[in-house]
């Protein structure tokens, strides 16, 4: 038996029961409800479902034309079946355009069942066919959800390249303003270079999908966009491309970020090649400078004396050169104190101006609340300096140079938004200059870049200035642009609240003569040789070994007091903090006094620390490595 849920309407109970036998005589298996009125009606559509409705064409409170008007308010699709005693043709007629589907008089009910059996499947078909359709629809809601959402810059193009098509992130990332300006656009018109979008079409018409594709393409104002992306054709039975569908992937951001990787792996490429070259530098100027002074206090004649003099002069030179490759690759060792910065720039605005040329105008502004870093005054002088020098020579005629200080608490946003929140003592210097095009912007904190005649800058200035604030954890930002000038701004971090130290302390005389022994250990013999006779002349008793293990061996065999030793601190086998450390298990009052070329030697020296040690950066003047030693071997007060 088939199921079969009838709705009646019908205000004759018997003959209702005619129609369910009809049916049952047929194989139906019928459940069904008899309604003779409007609300009984709208009553049992609400209460259960049914498979077809049965309606008689007029009844005292009802009628099959207001049956089908409560079905279709309803909204339901159901069969509708008119079953009466008689009914005039014209009234069948309008009942069929009204929505009932057949009608049978109660006198030839054997129509009734071929009716119903059409009906059903006639039902059955547009239920399916309902379902597909919105299966589709659904379909199509979800994909164009998804089309509109994606991340990815999709686009559909016809065979002339123009586009027909493309969702909310391919309008942003190719810079249209809205979707209906992109659809004016071509794929041609998001290539800078058109031999490029001829290969992508041409390995399309190949390969028919171009996967991966990695391309610069253009926004709609020009700027570079770059893209991973699928391609793919649409092509006739015959093999003619009809169309295309790109997937654009923005990865801009990502390119710029390997960029400038690259230049930070490039940069610090450099600054191990500088500071090596740094570093074997400082031992020869050590041994210039040394066996030169040695020379001028021997040399006879006035003539000798200003030869010499020039030559110490060189190697003066030379070790500023070697000083500015050692703070670019933040190497340089420093000795660091607490200054204010708005005194230092105070004491350094006179030499300043001395600098710059009289048709440029320098000015200042100092913010009282500016306080203290800490810093190596000698490094933030060489900041002041080389930035103020480089304002210079960008203006190429009457122009102005400004000098600003600003502090910056943690709770205050930093102007440049990659500047991490903190207290910071902000320096700033502007110029009224030439500015910089993007391209040489890219590169001016890289070593040797200049834009000066040759001969006229060694290109390290600001690479110079880059390296000392990155070694000092700060950070430099420049703002520029070509006909407008140039801004550096400076973000040292603020000390914490101490007493400023001077920024210029004064020049000490010349060191006392020494009668006490010392150790050299260095493993350079020129620089060894220099320290030696240095110290000589200088009335100390001196041993010399050529590296760690030797200046053991020669401490355990001296025989009376050994006061100092100084020593390299990076040699072949021990480095000098090895050696001092064993020397003090059998002398332990023995002066300890480094010698380092840059700061990695110091921190790789070793371990364990040596308490109560001094250093001398090299290269160094005589006079400034004996005043140090003399000052680490001056009797210390009890404790």
């Amino acid at each position: 038996m088939t199921p079969l849920r009838l709705l009646i309407v019908e205000d004759a109970e018997d003959d209702a029961t005619l129609v369910v036998r009809e049916l049952a005589r047929a194989g139906y298996e019928v459940s069904h409800v008899r309604v003779d009125d409007e609300a009984s009606m709208r009553a049992a559509l609400r209460s259960r479902s049914f498979d077809l409705v049965v309606s008689d064409h007029a009844m005292p409170r009802f009628s099959a034309a207001a049956a089908l008007r409560v079905l279709t308010e309803h909204g339901m699709d159901l069969p509708f079946l008119i079953v009466s005693g008689s009914i005039p043709e014209d009234l069948a007629v309008s009942a069929m355009r009204a929505g009932a589907h057949d009608f049978v008089t109660k006198h030839q009910l054997a129509r009734l069942v071929p009716a119903v059996q059409r009906e059903l499947r006639d039902a059955a078909v547009r239920a399916e066919r309902r379902t597909a359709e919105r299966r589709l629809l659904e379909s199509e809601a979800r994909y164009r959800r998804f089309f509109e959402d994606d991340l990815t810059g999709d686009a559909l193009f016809d065979a002339d390249g123009r586009i027909v098509d493309c969702n909310p992130a391919f309008v942003r990332i190719f810079g249209f303003t809205s979707r209906t300006a992109a659809l004016d656009g071509s794929m041609a018109a998001l290539f800078a270079r058109p031999e490029e979008h001829g290969r992508l079409l041409d390995r399309v018409r190949r390969e028919r999908l171009v996967e991966s594709f990695e391309g610069e393409l253009r926004r709609t104002d020009g700027a570079p966009v770059f893209v991973v992306g699928n391609v793919v054709g649409d092509f006739r039975d015959d093999g003619e491309l009809v169309g295309l569908r790109a997937y654009f992937f923005d990865v801009t951001a990502r390119r710029e970020l390997e960029v400038q990787f690259r230049h930070s792996q490039k940069m610090e490429a450099v600054g191990r090649l500088a500071g090596g070259v740094a570093h074997d530098f400082n031992n020869l100027l050590c041994a210039i400078g040394g066996y030169a002074d040695l020379s001028l206090a021997l040399a006879g004649s006035e003539t000798l004396r200003a030869y010499v003099t020039e030559i110490k002069k060189a190697g003066e030179r030379a070790t500023l050169l070697t000083r500015r490759l050692l703070a670019f690759s933040r190497k340089q060792v420093v000795q660091p104190t607490v200054l204010d910065v708005n005194a230092l720039l105070v004491d350094l605005e006179a030499m300043l101006r001395r600098l710059i040329r009289e048709d440029l105008q320098l000015t200042t502004d100092l913010d009282p609340a500016a306080g203290a870093v800490v810093a190596d005054a000698g490094h933030l002088e060489q900041v002041v300096m080389n930035l103020v020098v480089n304002a210079r020579d960008a203006i190429p005629r009457g122009g102005q140079i400004r000098l600003s200080t600003q502090a910056l608490a943690a709770d205050r946003t930093p102007q440049d938004v990659d500047v991490p929140p903190g207290d910071w003592v902000v320096l700033t210097v502007a110029d009224d200059g030439v500015g910089m095009t993007p391209e040489v912007r890219e590169h001016v904190f890289e070593p040797f870049f200049t834009t000066k005649p040759q001969g006229e800058g060694t290109g390290l200035g600001l690479a110079t200035v880059y390296g000392i604030v990155s070694q000092a954890n700060g950070h430099v930002r420049l703002t520029t642009a070509p006909g407008q000038g140039a801004t550096f701004r400076i973000y040292w971090p603020a000390a914490p609240s101490r007493r400023a130290a001077s920024a210029a302390p004064a020049s000490p005389g010349p060191a006392a003569p020494g009668h006490e022994t010392v150790l050299v250990a260095e493993d350079n013999a020129i620089v060894r040789g220099a320290l030696l006779e240095l110290l000589r002349r200088s009335g100390y008793g001196v041993l010399e070994a050529a590296d760690g293990e030797e200046a053991i061996a020669r401490a355990a065999a001296h025989v009376g007091p050994l006061h100092a030793l100084v020593s390299d601190v990076v040699m072949p086998g021990l480095h000098g903090p090895d050696v001092a450390m064993r020397i003090r298990r059998t002398r332990p009052d023995i002066r300890v006094l480094f010698l380092s070329a840059y700061a990695e030697e110091l921190a790789s020296g070793g371990q364990p620390p040596v308490p109560g040690a001094a250093f001398v950066a090299k290269p160094f003047r005589a006079d400034e490595f004996l005043r140090r030693l003399r000052d680490l071997l001056r009797p210390q007060p009890a404790a």
